[in-house]
């Protein structure tokens, strides 16, 4: 409540992970996926709903091109139904790495024009020894991997807050 002069809460913990995706379907992915898609397991189902019932709307369509015999293919491109049949089937598999050492500095709450605002640096480095083999962020046409960094913040109060932040695993060689 900004009415009221309480200072908001002070950090209880904070972990980073990372997150890693790996994104396949049967048929080519036709558009470059961002991890920002597959976060929340409902934001992938929806997407998933979305294109079967884009489906089922071509599948009938089809039907009534057919029982008519005219060929859809003569009016709408193939590769749409092979597009929206790779897309209804995108699987992702998700899962994180406790890969990070790190450190928090913070400041102290300041309150400006009815809001608190308050600066926390998160560094992170690479533990010595990763168990799980980093492989750079590819797509290919029916097979991706993407990464991102997932912090989450938990305050006394018993609140927490999730960001993630896509990164680019790469490797480049020593000179």
């Amino acid at each position: 409540d900004n009415s009221l002069e309480v200072i908001p809460p002070s950090i209880k913990f904070v972990k980073a992970s990372l997150i890693v995706f790996n994104i396949y379907s049967p048929s080519p992915i036709p558009i470059k996926l961002s991890q920002d898609l597959f976060l929340k397991e409902k934001d992938l189902q929806r997407l998933k709903a979305k294109f079967q019932n884009y489906h089922e709307t071509f599948t009938d369509l089809q039907a009534k091109f057919k029982s008519n015999s005219i060929d859809i293919n003569s009016y709408l491109d193939k590769s749409i139904l092979q597009d929206i049949k790779s897309m209804k089937d995108l699987q992702v598999d998700k899962f994180s790495i406790q890969a990070f050492d790190y450190s928090i500095d913070e400041s102290t709450w300041e309150s400006s024009h009815g809001s608190w605002e308050r600066d926390v640096n998160l560094s992170l480095s690479f533990k010595e020894k990763i168990t799980e083999t980093l492989i750079p962020n590819f797509q290919s046409c029916v097979l991706s991997r993407v990464y991102s960094i997932g912090v989450e913040i938990g305050f006394k109060n018993g609140q927490t807050s999730e960001l993630f932040v896509p990164i680019r695993i790469r490797k480049f060689d020593d000179l």
